[in-house]
């Protein structure tokens, strides 16, 4: 696109998407403009970082998200309910306010 001389010299890069929403929250300016996982942008909601929305899917990295539970776990009831509770529409929900799609 022709961009990267125009731009090199306001881009900044971070060790973790927790130091970027500190920077964009504190110390950015107006208009400055982040990239991180979306579970990461909700939860610095609120506190001056706002969720502007996703990206192309084809330049994102799609991660996907399993449950299991431990075979020795002395919880199993309770691992086969919150299991059996991620799969429900009350716990999807809950997933996709937290930026899981």
């Amino acid at each position: 696109m022709g961009l990267t001389d125009a731009v090199k010299t306001k881009l900044k890069r971070f060790d973790t998407a927790t130091l970027l929403n500190k920077h964009l929250a504190e110390s950015a300016g107006p208009g400055a403009v982040g990239f991180a996982p979306a579970t990461e942008i909700m939860v610095w909601r609120g506190r001056g970082v706002a969720w502007a929305g996703a990206i192309l899917d084809e330049i994102q990295i799609v991660l996907p998200y399993s449950g299991a539970m431990l075979t020795r776990t002395r919880a199993k009831d309770d691992a086969r309910a919150l299991l059996a509770f991620i799969a429900t529409p009350e716990g999807r929900k809950h997933f996709l306010d937290s930026g899981v799609e």
